[in-house]
């Protein structure tokens, strides 16, 4: 039976668990090899494990196996409260060349980008749970749906919206990446209605 400081170190991170952060907690390979042989834990991914029967943070399990994965699109937006559409397969954005690794339980929408593209905006934040994870800004978020071609218009209208109704806006920002990123035009057009 799984023991309380365990479950503790499991709660305090979320309830995912890399190997290496189990290790800095003082828990041994050979303890955790026990817990998952017991039943105790899932292996969710090479050296990333949760407690068996326990619904984790799905984002921070997400970023945990794709280390780096940023949120982005339409699933930044949600997470920022710019629109009520919440894609089934949270998008994640990588640098282009990185090699990803599929895990078939753990589906997620990839985006590859450019070196530039994929450094500019990462900021940490927090998931609907408390826990952090990387994700682009919202301006960079609302850049990266105006330059989608999946992106359904009405999305980047209510995203656009959501994001002036908040009050606490970065204009100067966003249009420094909407001009970096060639969609200035677009955006202005928004803005003239929302801001």
């Amino acid at each position: 039976m799984l023991n309380q400081k365990t479950r503790q170190i499991f709660e305090k991170n979320g309830g995912v668990l890399t190997l290496p952060k189990a290790l800095e907690y003082g828990l041994s390979k050979e303890g955790v090899r026990k817990m998952y042989l017991r039943g105790e834990l899932e292996k969710v991914h090479a050296g990333v494990y949760t407690l068996k029967n326990d619904l984790p943070d799905e984002l921070l399990l997400l970023q945990t196996v794709y280390p780096k994965g940023v949120l982005s699109h339409e699933s930044a937006a949600a997470l920022y409260g710019f629109t009520s559409f919440t894609p089934t397969e949270p998008i994640f954005s990588f640098p282009q060349g990185y090699k990803l690794y599929r895990n078939s339980e753990l589906v997620i929408a990839p985006y590859f980008v450019s070196r530039e593209q994929y450094q500019t905006g990462i900021e940490e934040v927090q998931t609907w749970e408390g826990n952090p994870i990387l994700a682009y800004n919202p301006e960079k978020t609302l850049v990266d749906l105006a330059r989608s071609r999946y992106t359904l218009p009405l999305i980047f209208e209510e995203a656009m919206q959501g994001y002036f109704a908040l009050g606490d806006v970065n204009v100067e920002r966003l249009l420094g990446y909407a001009q970096q990123f060639g969609v200035l035009d677009k955006v202005k057009k928004e803005m003239t209605v929302y801001a």
